[in-house]
């Protein structure tokens, strides 16, 4: 492994060994690991299974490994931070899983294939998977947020009529990032990780031309073995109409008949939710985590304020947020501390290179930020509300 802030993730046949593919974050392009290394982590794997121990996550000076294993396909993540937390690695490897099998479906990814065969098919999950490790400073697997967005019953109402007249109860209107702006009642009773993983292949290399699309997937916990068409169709301002479907209807009726009809009275509320851009975030924000404790999700990124000149890198970045969350958030809001009725608190720890701020907004939003040391105490209030207001969460 390179330098601090490397995530590499390893796909190795189950039955031979052999690399399958190598995915990287903050590593130089095309990175592979070396193949001894590749087989005797695997080696270590297929040795403990076969003295019934199941390995599961390991770690060194150096870094931190996870396996996650498969009847043709054994996953491995690797990560260059001595304190990366294994379950968030494991965590990781279980959304790469489901990845793989919305793209290839549960009993294609378990055949007995060829090596080489495998390696071909594997190649189009490679646009989810990457969108999976990349972006997310914390846990590496940044995935769309789960559906917080309030009552729009005019839009509600016009996806019902939709799905009726297509005969496809699951529609979605998705915004920028993958978040959902509104939903037919089946889309929402899908499973969290199957309507979070449709949202990141919908911001991902796989599906963003402006072209409507027809894409066949499988639901890794819905239909991991029965292929559904997924129905990609441009909306405006960055806005998309998702529809999970059968044979019918066709992606050309669906984008020239129906949409026109049904939503064509909505483009206007539409047209209001793309175009107002989200509020930037303050400039001297390096990094932040925003966890979401009802909906178990987190979301973290670089702010305008991280550059390779701060005296904290931005490789270490991740660290210091999981650092401080252990230091503040376990102190400050322990599990179930506050109510629902209590006020927004703020509390700082300030470090020679970093001004580390929580924000707890009650009943459910815990916002960190890394600042620079000279950040002065006196706005650090303003700073986190205005963060917390940029990245949706009031």
């Amino acid at each position: 492994m390179e330098v601090g802030g490397t995530l590499l993730l390893v796909g190795v046949a189950s039955a031979s060994g052999l690399p399958l593919f190598c995915r990287s974050r903050g590593a130089p392009a095309r990175m592979q690991l070396p193949f001894p290394l590749v087989g005797a982590l695997h080696g270590v794997h297929v040795f403990g299974a076969g003295g019934g121990v199941g390995l599961r996550g390991a770690q060194s000076g150096r870094g931190t490994l996870a396996w996650r294993g498969g009847d043709s396909v054994t996953l491995l993540a690797l990560s260059s931070e001595p304190a990366a937390p294994e379950g968030e690695l494991r965590a990781l490897l279980e959304r790469v899983h489901g990845a793989m099998v919305m793209v290839m479906g549960a009993e294609e990814l378990s055949a007995p294939h060829g090596p080489e065969r495998l390696k071909r098919e594997l190649k189009r999950c490679f646009p989810l998977l990457d969108a999976l490790i990349g972006g997310d400073v914390v846990g590496g697997a940044p995935l769309p947020r789960p559906f917080t967005a309030p009552p729009r019953p005019e839009m509600e109402a016009a996806l019902l009529s939709l799905g009726a007249a297509a005969r496809c109860g699951l529609c979605c209107i998705h915004g920028s990032g993958g978040r959902p702006l509104a939903a037919t009642a089946p889309w929402r009773a899908l499973p969290r990780s199957d309507a979070a993983l449709l949202g990141a292949l919908v911001t991902s290399g796989a599906t963003t031309s402006a072209a409507a699309r027809d894409l066949p997937v499988f639901l890794p916990h819905g239909s991991p073995t029965v292929p559904l068409r997924l129905l990609v169709l441009p909306l405006v301002g960055g806005l998309w109409l998702l529809m999970l479907c059968g044979p019918q209807p066709s992606l050309q009726c669906a984008a020239t008949q129906l949409v026109p009809h049904f939503l064509g009275p909505a483009v206007e509320p539409l047209r209001r939710c793309a175009r107002p851009p989200p509020a930037p975030l303050p400039p001297n924000v390096m990094a932040y985590l925003l966890i979401d404790r009802q909906h178990c999700t987190s979301h973290s990124g670089v702010g305008p304020g991280g550059s390779q000149n701060s005296p904290l890198p931005p490789r270490r970045y991740g660290a210091a947020l999981r650092r401080m969350k252990a230091l503040l958030v376990e102190r400050y809001c322990p599990e179930g501390g506050g109510g629902a009725v209590a006020p927004p608190r703020l509390c700082y720890a300030a470090l020679p290179t970093v001004t580390a701020c929580l924000l707890l907004a009650p009943p459910r939003l815990l916002l960190l930020l890394l600042l620079p040391h000279s950040a002065p105490r006196r706005c650090l209030w303003g700073t986190a509300q205005r963060a917390l207001q940029a990245l949706g969460g009031s």
